[in-house]
């Protein structure tokens, strides 16, 4: 299999999320053929050290060459993209990340959570759970990543969590569990 390399940027601003190029890391090789039962090392460095005053982010993406070659078989081909990510720290050891959350309600009545990063790192959000007072709890159990001064946020459709006057969310996040009770805003 043919594999191809590529760095981007990772840019969160408000819930807009970007990937544009970036030339901060170096990276080799950009394209490798593994062979089946093969391995390959992929070295990353940065070209720069720079003393940072907030976290930046990146996306190391592996991505599948598709075989040129034809093929006899019929049904669906795949091939596979993966991002991982790349966290460059602030020059500060004690810089942390700080949630705050927000929620309102759509124009169809669904809830929206939202979660904003005004510190210097990231924070990843393992799952949330939400409720309102005598309602059931509506667990989302997706991994989201709120980068240092980006947005994150959650559709609930759930008519139990519909016109609550009072919310309770807890978040299981790669900083431990949180607890937090919001009052949702008018949209």
């Amino acid at each position: 299999v043919t594999i191809q390399i590529e760095v981007l940027g990772w840019v969160q601003q408000g819930l807009t999320e970007s990937h544009p190029e970036t030339d901060d890391l170096f990276f080799s090789p950009p394209i490798v053929k593994i062979a089946p039962h093969g391995i390959q090392l992929v070295r990353v460095a940065l070209r720069h050290n720079e003393h940072l005053g907030i976290e930046k982010s990146d996306r190391l993406y592996i991505e599948e060459v598709p075989a040129t070659e034809k093929s006899t078989m019929t049904g669906i081909r795949t091939v596979l993209r993966i991002g991982i990510p790349i966290y460059r720290k602030p020059a500060n050891p004690a810089a942390a990340s700080r949630l705050t959350w927000a929620a309102n309600y759509t124009d169809d009545g669904a809830l929206r959570i939202t979660a904003s990063n005004s510190g210097e790192v990231h924070m990843v959000i393992r799952s949330i759970a939400v409720s309102a007072s005598g309602s059931r709890l509506v667990v989302e159990d997706s991994a989201q990543c709120v980068l240092a001064g980006g947005e994150r946020e959650w559709i609930f459709r759930d008519q139990h969590l519909q016109h609550a006057a009072q919310l309770s969310l807890d978040a299981v996040t790669e900083g431990g569990k949180l607890h937090v009770e919001i009052t949702p805003q008018a949209k």
